[in-house]
C-alpha cells in the first residue's frame, strides 16, 4: 500500500492531499511491490471516513489515543520500520522474525492492529508511506492527528484494489504516527513501513537513447549509449538507475546506477527493439526505444518506393499511402515484412505493419514530409519521402467590402479583426464566435466618416477592450487628416464609445497602436517626422503630449511600427534619403526609457544610400524576446519591376545590434505587402504575392536566426490577397486579408511547423 499526502511545513497542523495505492504480494520475501496507476476517485471498494472515527464501535478497543501513544513512545523512529518494529500491538498480535502478523480471521467482533513511528527530514515537503504487507483480506491505515487527538482512517483495502483519495485531512509529524489495522474476520502480515519525501513538482526524467550504429550483420555487437539521458533540470536531482530491455519483452536485462551503456550481440537477423528506462533520484521514470537492424551476410538492401492520390488539399482531406512498389533487394526467399509510416515528417514513425498502403487526414494546414521505412526480412531498411501540402479553410467575412490596411488581433481568446468598409466609409470590427476562427459573429459598425474612408488602421486590446486607432480626412481648413481613437464599452467589441483625437495635427499616417507600459501608444508620421503619442491612463481616454522620435527630411516615411522591446517603446520604419530622390532606408529606434519621453539616434537596418535596394514595406515583429523584421524590395539599378523578400534579425533583446539581411525570395514581378509574426523560436512571414496572377504564400523559417526559408505554403489556390495582416496567439498563425480582385475580407488560420 502507498499513502502519499501533500504539503506539509511542519507546522502544527498540516495539510496533507491523500492518495493510496495497494502493494501485495510480499510476505516472507522483504520485497516492496509498487503497483503504478490510480483509478479515478470512487472506484469499487472505496469507502473514505475522513474525520469520523472508522472502524468504529468494539474495532477499536484497546487502541490508544495519539497524544498519549507519542507522547509515552521511547522506541526510536526511523524512516524504515521493519512489522516488527511496532511501539505498540493489540493482544492477539504476534511478532514473527521482522513480521507482525495481524490475524484476526477467527475474531467476531474486535480487531488486531499494530503502532508505528516513524521520522521524516526536518524540512518535510511531500510524505510517502508506504505499506508492504501480505493481504489476504480487508486492512485499515490510519495517521495520527494529535491536534484533534484522533486516528484519521483510509481502507478498507484489499488485495488487487488501486484507490484514489484526493482529500484533504490534517497530521502531525516528528514523528509520524501510523496504525495497521485487521478487523475482525481479516489477517494482515505487516512486512515492513517507510517514509520517504517527494518533490510535488519533480520533473520526469528525459530518457536518450542512441544506436553507435543502426545497422549490421549478424552477430552484430550493438553499442547502445543512454548517457544523453538527464533528471529533468531539477536542482539536487539525478538519474539513479539505468534499465535496459534489449528485446523489448518486458525482461530487465541489465540494470545498474553507472550502466549508462550497453554492448549486446545479435545473433538473429531481424529487427531487434531496445528499451532503456531511467529513473531519477525522487523515482520519477522514463523510457526510450530504439531499433537495431541486424542482417545476414551479402543480404541486399530493400529499396523503399512511396506513392501518394493527392499531394495538397484543403483542411480536411485524407491522403491514400502506397508503398506496394517497395522492392526487397531481389534476394532469393527475401521479402519487406515491416512498413513504418511517418505522416508529419517529425522523424516518430506513427503506424507500423504489414500493410503496405494505409490511409492519413491531414486537419491542420502546413507542408508535411510523410516517409515510409521499410524493412526486409533480414532487417535491412530503405526510406522513401513525399511532400503534402494542406491549405488552410477560409472564412468569409465581408463580401466585397473590405479596403486596408487591416488589422487582427486577439479579443477574449477569439481573432478579431478591424478594417474599413469600401463602400461605406465605415470603420468595422468583426470577432470570431470561437478560438478558431469558425464561426463568426456579425460586423459591427463602430464609425461613420462623412468625409472619406478611415485608414491606416491599427487595433490592439486594450485594457481589456479591443481599440483601434485610425486616420480621417479632416474637415478642418487647413487640416489634411485626423488621428483617431476609439475604445469599445465592452470586452468582446458589440459595443463602442465615440473616436476621440488624441491630438492635433496638419498631417499624420501610418499609425501603429501599441500597449507600452499598461497605457496605450500611438508611432505615427507627421509633417515629415515619426512621432510617439502615449496615454495619460490605460484606458487611453486621455493623452500626453506628441513626443518628436526623429526628423525624415523629403518625402513623408511609411509603414511605421510599434512595439514593446525588453521594456521600452521602439520604432522601425521607411524613409527616403536626400539623394538619390529613389534611395530609402529602414530605420529602428528605441526610446531611452519605459514611457517613450526620449528616444535613441537609431540604427539603419537597410542602408540605400547608393540607390540600390529600395524598401517597400516593412513589418516587425518580436521572436523569442528580440525584433525582427521582414521586408520587400527592388533593385532600382538593375530591374525595378523585379522584387525581393528579405528578412533580419536583431542580435540582442534590445536591437542594439542586427544580423546581416537574408535574401528570401527574389525576381517576383510586383509583391504588394508583407506582414511578419512568430511562434516560439521561429518567424513567419506572408507574403502579398503578384498582382498577375500569383498567389499569397506562408514563409516558414526553419531555425531562429532565420537563415534557412524553405519553399512556401500557398494560402489559398489561385487567389491573390492584399493588405493581409498576421499575429499569432494560442497556438496557431492567424490571417485576415482581403482578396486583391473584389475586396472580400477573409480569415484563415495555420498551424506552425513542428
Amino acid at each position: 500500500m502507498r499513502l502519499s499526502a501533500g504539503p506539509l511545513d511542519c507546522s502544527p497542523h498540516i495539510a496533507c492531499l491523500l492518495a493510496l495505492l495497494l502493494l501485495s504480494g510480499c510476505a516472507g520475501s522483504g520485497v516492496k511491490q509498487h503497483y503504478p496507476g490510480l483509478n479515478a476517485p470512487g472506484a469499487a471498494g472505496l469507502r473514505f471516513e475522513g474525520q469520523s472515527a472508522y472502524p468504529a464501535g468494539d474495532a477499536l478497543a484497546g487502541l490508544p489515543s495519539p497524544r498519549k501513544l507519542l507522547r509515552g513512545s521511547s522506541a526510536e523512529a526511523q524512516f524504515e520500520q521493519s512489522g516488527a518494529s511496532a511501539i505498540q500491538v493489540s493482544s492477539g498480535a504476534v511478532l514473527n522474525g521482522d513480521e507482525l502478523v495481524l490475524d484476526a480471521g477467527s475474531l467476531s467482533q474486535g480487531s488486531e492492529w499494530g503502532i508505528f513511528t516513524l521520522a521524516g527530514p526536518d524540512a518535510v515537503q511531500f510524505i510517502s508511506l508506504q505499506v508492504a504487507a501480505d493481504v489476504s483480506s480487508d486492512m485499515w491505515l490510519a495517521l495520527a492527528d494529535t491536534v484533534s487527538n484522533r486516528w484519521i482512517w483510509y481502507g478498507p483495502f484489499d488485495a488487487g484494489t488501486e484507490l484514489d483519495l484526493s482529500a484533504l485531512s490534517f497530521v502531525s509529524t516528528d514523528p509520524l504516527g501510523a496504525v495497521v489495522l485487521a478487523p475482525a474476520g481479516h489477517s494482515v502480515t505487516v512486512n515492513t513501513l517507510e517514509l520517504s519525501t517527494i518533490q510535488p513538482d519533480n520533473n520526469p526524467p528525459n530518457a536518450m537513447l542512441t544506436p553507435a550504429q543502426s545497422a549490421g550483420n549478424a552477430p552484430y555487437e550493438a553499442m547502445l549509449d543512454g548517457g544523453g539521458s538527464d533528471a529533468g533540470g531539477d536542482s539536487g536531482d539525478s538519474i539513479a538507475l539505468y534499465e535496459w530491455d534489449f528485446e523489448n519483452d518486458g525482461v530487465i536485462d541489465l540494470s545498474g546506477a553507472e550502466v549508462t551503456g550497453a554492448t549486446p550481440t545479435y545473433f538473429a537477423p531481424g529487427i531487434h527493439t531496445v528499451l532503456l528506462r531511467v529513473a531519477d533520484s525522487r523515482g520519477a521514470t522514463a523510457e526510450a526505444t530504439a531499433t537495431v537492424a541486424v542482417t545476414a551476410f551479402g543480404n541486399n538492401p530493400p529499396a523503399a518506393e512511396l506513392m501518394v492520390d493527392v499531394n495538397s488539399g484543403v483542411v480536411p482531406f485524407e491522403v491514400n499511402f502506397d508503398a506496394i512498389g517497395s522492392l526487397d533487394g531481389g534476394d532469393a526467399g527475401d521479402s519487406i515484412v515491416l512498413f513504418e509510416w511517418d505522416f508529419d515528417g517529425d522523424g516518430v514513425y506513427d503506424q507500423s505493419g504489414p500493410d503496405a498502403a494505409t490511409t492519413f487526414e491531414y486537419s491542420a494546414a502546413r507542408f508535411y514530409h510523410p516517409r515510409v521505412r521499410v524493412s526486409d526480412i533480414a532487417g535491412n531498411q530503405d526510406t522513401d519521402i513525399v511532400l503534402i501540402e494542406a491549405l488552410p479553410e477560409i472564412e468569409l467575412l465581408d463580401a466585397g467590402n473590405a479596403i486596408g490596411p487591416i488589422s487582427i488581433f486577439e479579443v477574449t481568446g477569439n481573432p478579431a479583426v478591424a478594417y474599413a468598409g469600401l463602400n461605406d466609409n465605415t470603420l468595422r470590427f468583426v470577432r470570431a464566435n470561437d478560438s478558431l476562427g469558425q464561426d463568426w459573429g456579425a460586423q459591427v459598425i463602430v464609425a461613420t466618416s462623412s468625409e472619406g474612408r478611415p485608414g491606416n488602421i491599427s487595433a490592439e486590446l486594450v485594457a481589456g477592450r479591443p481599440a483601434i486607432v485610425y486616420q480621417e480626412l479632416s474637415d478642418v481648413p487647413g487640416q489634411n487628416y485626423k488621428m483617431q481613437y476609439v475604445r469599445a464599452l465592452d470586452n468582446d467589441g458589440t459595443l463602442w464609445g465615440s473616436p476621440i483625437e488624441p491630438a492635433v495635427f496638419l498631417s499624420s499616417g501610418h499609425y501603429s497602436l501599441e500597449v507600452i507600459q499598461g497605457k496605450p501608444a500611438i508611432a505615427y508620421w507627421d509633417q515629415s517626422s515619426i512621432g510617439f503619442l502615449r496615454a495619460d491612463n490605460a484606458a487611453g481616454s486621455s493623452w500626453g503630449a506628441p513626443v518628436v522620435v526623429t526628423p525624415a527630411p523629403n518625402a513623408a516615411p511609411k509603414d511605421v511600427q510599434l512595439l514593446s522591446v525588453n521594456g521600452r517603446p521602439a520604432v522601425c520604419f521607411i524613409r527616403q534619403e536626400g539623394s538619390p530622390s529613389d534611395a530609402y532606408d529602414i530605420e529602428f529606434h528605441r526610446a531611452m526609457d519605459s514611457t517613450g519621453s526620449s528616444w535613441d539616434s537609431g540604427l539603419l537596418i537597410l542602408d540605400d544610400s547608393d540607390g540600390g535596394y529600395t524598401p517597400t514595406q516593412v513589418s516587425m515583429a518580436l521572436q523569442a524576446g528580440r525584433p525582427v523584421i521582414s521586408y520587400t524590395s527592388r533593385n532600382a539599378d538593375q530591374d525595378p519591376d523585379l522584387y525581393s523578400l528579405s528578412f533580419v534579425r536583431s542580435l540582442t533583446d534590445d536591437g542594439d545590434a542586427w544580423s546581416s539581411s537574408v535574401l528570401i525570395v527574389e525576381g517576383e514581378d510586383y509583391l504588394s505587402g508583407v506582414a511578419i509574426g512568430a511562434y516560439g523560436e521561429r518567424s513567419y512571414i506572408v507574403l502579398d504575392s503578384s498582382i498577375s496572377g500569383g498567389v499569397s504564400q506562408l514563409y516558414s523559417a526553419l531555425n531562429s536566426n532565420g537563415t534557412i526559408w524553405p519553399p512556401p505554403l500557398s494560402l489559398a489556390s489561385g487567389i491573390s490577397f492584399a493588405f493581409t495582416n498576421l499575429r499569432e496567439f494560442d497556438g496557431r498563425l492567424h490571417i485576415a486579408t482581403a482578396t486583391s480582385s473584389n475586396r472580400d475580407l477573409l480569415y484563415l488560420n495555420v498551424a506552425p511547423q513542428p
